[in-house]
């Protein structure tokens, strides 16, 4: 479907899954809503007329408590968004508060940053290639009166702050509960060098008091630094560290870093992923490329640092070693990490992206985890558990019966009688691993179903099945006021 409007735009309005979708080159921005919603398409001659399209088609939106993504985007570099006004954002953000909202190729005015900034709800945003008008200014100063935190702000591939609005913006105290950083550069002042300013914001960013944090750094930038200067606030870090794809790995800052972070040992969450390139290799010897990423190894001993850092944060439940934008970095040391982390008490989840050969002949090293630790589960990036669709499938089923037999221990003792007897009769029957599994957890219940068992034998003459639902609930009442 196609509409005109006066002002001589045309929207193309495209149901989710059509590919009737017209020429980019032509298309000038594109209001996308996610997870089966329409696409919206706005041709039009001026950036004025197409961000009032934009902005008529925003205002329509009734609320809704759905949270699926919406992408706004600009089909060119940087389209001006200004038109727009801010009342289109400020509607868009009140109409469903907890929808992530992405912004791509735009250029934000500052009354529509602060409009964002001051939303009454926590918002999700995320930045994508986007300028702000005054570089920052007035969304950070928005941001320092705000009385709650906004929620998440992202900013990828781009840095629309200038390098004082950065460091104010890193520096707010409990403003914001997730950060995401690209990998920032800054030209040098007159009193230190480029690399010293480099440093500078590094610290900085890591030192942001927020709840989750996301940054990117180059690995030459670790050298050289004073490691106990290095402050992180966040109880959840995801690093990604780049350098050149023709240099040696960068051992010696990598080590540092997982000693430094083992230290800290406050993280409950902790990802941490390498990227190597080499733009110019890339762009005119591809196959080379490949070949000298291929060659790039993690040394044994930055997986034996990896294993002591996160035995080290002994509240860590998610350990994200996942790299989707380059290749299985971790396959030579799955047997490593996985006999080091199987005493970790508190970790739930590994996330790794290697072979299904990694882990040894039929899965050995991971059943031989299974076996140790019953709460961890070893995934890919997208959570999804590696198995081999029969016996650890059963493995992963028996930890999850034993986790539910272990937490029903804090439940209320009628509660666990009653659940526990289902449980042998209905879950473990003919599985003598769980039968045991709910005895040796639950003697006091197994104890009472003994009772129960003899008392009804003197009550029905010896036919115990045949006890009679009053009998049963006297019993309950009596044990449960003592």
């Amino acid at each position: 479907m196609a509409i005109w409007r006066d002002n001589g735009t045309l929207t193309y309005w495209m149901a989710h899954g059509s590919d009737d979708f017209p020429d980019e080159d032509d298309c000038t921005f594109t209001l996308s809503y996610q997870d089966g919603g329409p696409t919206l398409a706005i041709f039009g001659d001026t950036a004025e007329a197409v961000a009032q399209t934009a902005a008529y088609f925003m205002s329509l939106e009734k609320s809704t408590d759905q949270s699926s993504r919406l992408v706004i985007k600009g089909c060119h570099e940087f389209f001006e968004f200004y038109s727009a006004g801010e009342r289109c954002l400020t509607r868009m953000l009140v109409a469903s508060p907890s929808r992530p909202i992405e912004f791509h190729d735009v250029k934000l005015s500052v009354a529509q940053t602060q409009a964002m900034a001051t939303s009454l709800y926590p918002v999700h945003l995320t930045f994508n290639l986007c300028i702000f008008e005054d570089q920052g200014t007035a969304f950070v100063t928005a941001l320092e009166k705000r009385k709650s935190p906004i929620g998440s702000l992202a900013f990828k591939e781009c840095d629309p702050f200038d390098f004082l609005n950065l460091k104010r913006l890193i520096k707010l105290e409990h403003k914001i509960e997730e950060l995401a950083l690209p990998d920032l550069h800054y030209e040098a002042d007159e009193a230190e060098t480029e690399t010293e300013a480099e440093k500078d914001i590094m610290l900085c960013t890591f030192a942001a008091k927020v709840i989750r944090l996301h940054c990117e750094i180059w690995t030459p930038l670790l050298s050289d630094i004073d490691w106990g200067a290095l402050h992180i606030n966040a109880e959840k870090l995801s690093l990604t560290l780049h350098d050149g794809v023709r240099e040696p790995f960068p051992t010696e800052p990598v080590l540092c870093l997982l000693q430094r972070l083992a230290q800290l040992g406050h993280f409950v969450e902790l990802k941490l992923s390498f990227a190597f390139n080499d733009y110019r290799m890339r762009l005119h010897d591809e196959d080379l490329f490949r070949t000298a990423l291929a060659n790039k190894r993690i040394p044994i001993s930055v997986a034996g640092e990896l294993i002591r850092t996160a035995l080290a944060n002994s509240n860590l439940q998610v350990l994200d070693l996942g790299n989707l934008r380059e290749k299985p970095w971790w396959d030579q040391h799955v047997e490593t990490l996985l006999d080091g982390l199987k005493d970790h008490t508190e970790l739930l989840t590994l996330k790794l992206e290697v072979g299904n050969d990694a882990f040894g002949l039929d899965f050995c090293y991971l059943r031989r985890l299974l076996s140790r630790n019953r709460k961890i589960k070893v995934t890919n990036e997208k959570g999804v558990i590696y198995s081999d669709g029969s016996s650890i499938h059963e493995l992963y089923s028996l930890n999850r019966f034993y986790r539910g037999s272990e937490s029903l221990a804090a439940k209320p003792f009628s509660y666990r009688l009653a659940v526990g007897a289902a449980a042998m009769v209905e879950c473990a029957r003919n599985k003598f691993q769980r039968y045991a599994l709910l005895c040796s957890n639950h003697t006091d219940v197994l104890y009472d179903l003994i009772q129960f068992a003899q008392e009804d034998e003197l009550y029905d003459g010896g036919d115990s099945l045949h006890r009679t639902q009053d009998a049963n609930l006297e019993r309950n009442r009596k044990r449960c006021r003592s």
